[in-house]
């Protein structure tokens, strides 16, 4: 019994480090901020084994995925912030958005079909789409794309009921945080995409 009471506050403990760094990371990146890259890789590698253990295997596949795209992330900031010939902030049209969430919507229902089905169906679902959609959403974070911000007004709501079904509590207030930096890094983009464009026409 002490073994497990153990287990389950070291557990919350990486939890809770994990969620304060992951939350860093979004600030950061609201601001234009390289720093939040870093903040996500040591956030991404910690929440990879924490979901592991809490039977979220698509979550802990996601954050493998988040490891890898904090180090690409890292790069393509670095590239974009050396190139003062175009603007740093982009956005697409709602055409190819459309076809993107088609495809991603599919995708999801291809990997719950894929499952083990070991979770009950809407989890799997939850689970699925959030890691689906936030792998597509996290590559517009490195490309700045300022649609990005919209995704995760979504998958943070998505993502918030998601964790507190399984007891993920400091993840779930996280992910309250997350989806008000959302509509903040949103705000923040749009504006200094408004500047970027008023310069580079005069």
């Amino acid at each position: 019994m002490d073994s497990i009471i153990s287990e389950v506050s070291a557990l919350s403990l990486l939890e809770m480090i994990a969620a304060i760094l992951a939350f860093a990371y979004v600030w950061l990146a609201a601001k234009q901020n390289m720093l939040c890259w870093p903040c996500a890789l040591f956030s991404s590698s910690i929440y990879t084994w924490v979901f592991w253990e809490s039977a979220l295997p698509h979550q802990s596949w996601l954050n493998i995925y988040y490891v890898l795209m904090a180090l690409y992330g890292w790069l393509s900031w670095r590239k974009i912030a050396a190139n003062q010939s175009v603007s740093s902030v982009k956005t697409l049209s709602i055409k190819w958005h459309l076809l993107s969430i088609v495809i991603l919507l599919f995708a999801t229902h291809l990997f719950v079909q894929l499952g083990d089905g070991t979770t009950h169906i809407s989890t799997q679902y939850l689970d699925a789409g959030v890691a689906v959609f936030s792998v597509f959403t996290t590559f517009l974070v490195t490309q700045k794309v300022i649609e990005n911000w919209g995704y995760w007004i979504v998958i943070n709501s998505i993502a918030t009921y998601l964790y507190a079904s399984q007891g993920l509590y400091f993840t779930t207030i996280l992910f309250i945080g997350y989806f008000f930096m959302a509509i903040y890094g949103l705000k923040n983009w749009q504006q200094q995409s408004r500047i970027e464009t008023g310069s580079m026409t005069t």
